[in-house]
């Protein structure tokens, strides 16, 4: 595989869309070229862009919980001290139907963190508005969303969590946090604060591009490649040290099976040629 370059990934903007319209047509259309050829594109979307919002998710609400104690830190059920490698630590925030964010606030902080609490919901929400905007693009272009869209949402899940890479003084080590993967998400939205880290394998060209820092990039999970039966293919990614050798937050937004569900492709896209796929 070649290595990694400084080339661009496709930039689309979901901001101001409304379903049915000539704008949302053309969006959806660059959301299904860029996956087919890149198989991964940064989302431009307004609620999450807002300046103030990014300051108070990476300057502040992240920051602040990993600068907790390590005994307070452990109290989560869902932290992990060394993700993957010793110097990444890592959270669950949020996981519907499991965990809210008020519940994960109070855990850390019993005396209470308005900011903190209020400063996830609303990024969260902003997550979920882009995330769903996107699978009922990728459902109309298959020509199946009037019949599926509402049940894909419904078997689905979504969860926050952020991590911490520590600087290279904290840990000498290998070039890279995490090897090439693919995420068994139906979509994860990666939000990278100002230093980069992040790469992805272009398909088409077997190419690693490190995406721009502040920025959010949409991968295609193996569920989606199991639910669109082959027709969206799974991003695979990467994690390395960023240029700078400093500090770096990262938040991951997955959307991901419910409990008890199977994801399968709907009949429409299974023939003989391309049988189904299930996760």
């Amino acid at each position: 595989m070649k290595s990694e370059t400084d080339q661009q990934l496709p930039k689309i903007n979901f901001s101001g869309l409304v379903i049915g319209t000539s704008e949302w047509n053309a969006v959806r259309a660059e959301v299904i070229t860029a996956l087919n050829i890149y198989g991964t594109f940064e989302a431009v979307y307004d609620p999450l862009l807002d300046p103030k919002l990014r300051e108070q998710v990476f300057k502040k609400a992240i920051t602040d919980l990993f600068d907790l104690p390590a005994d307070v830190k452990s109290l989560s059920a869902t932290y992990h001290s060394k993700l993957y490698v010793p110097n990444v630590e890592a959270f669950f925030i949020y996981e519907e139907n499991k965990q809210s964010i008020p519940s994960f606030t109070a855990l850390m902080w019993p005396q209470g963190n308005t900011h903190f609490c209020e400063t996830m919901e609303r990024y969260v929400e902003a997550l979920k508005e882009l995330d769903q905007m996107i699978k009922k693009m990728i459902m109309e272009a298959l020509g199946v969303e009037d019949k599926h869209y509402d049940e894909m949402i419904q078997k689905t899940e979504y969860s926050l969590s952020a991590s911490h890479y520590k600087t290279e003084e904290d840990h000498k080590d290998d070039h890279q946090y995490m090897g090439s993967h693919t995420d068994p998400t139906v979509i994860t939205i990666v939000g990278q604060d100002e230093l980069d880290g992040l790469e992805v394998l272009i398909k088409s060209t077997g190419q690693w591009i490190r995406p721009a820092p502040y920025c959010f990039i949409v991968l295609v999970g193996d569920s989606m490649e199991a639910l669109t039966n082959g027709r969206m293919q799974a991003t695979s990614h990467r994690v390395v040290k960023n240029k700078n050798n400093s500090r770096r937050y990262e938040t991951l937004f997955m959307s991901i099976a419910a409990k008890g569900f199977i994801i399968q492709a709907p009949s429409e896209l299974i023939d003989e040629t391309q049988p189904a796929s299930t996760i």
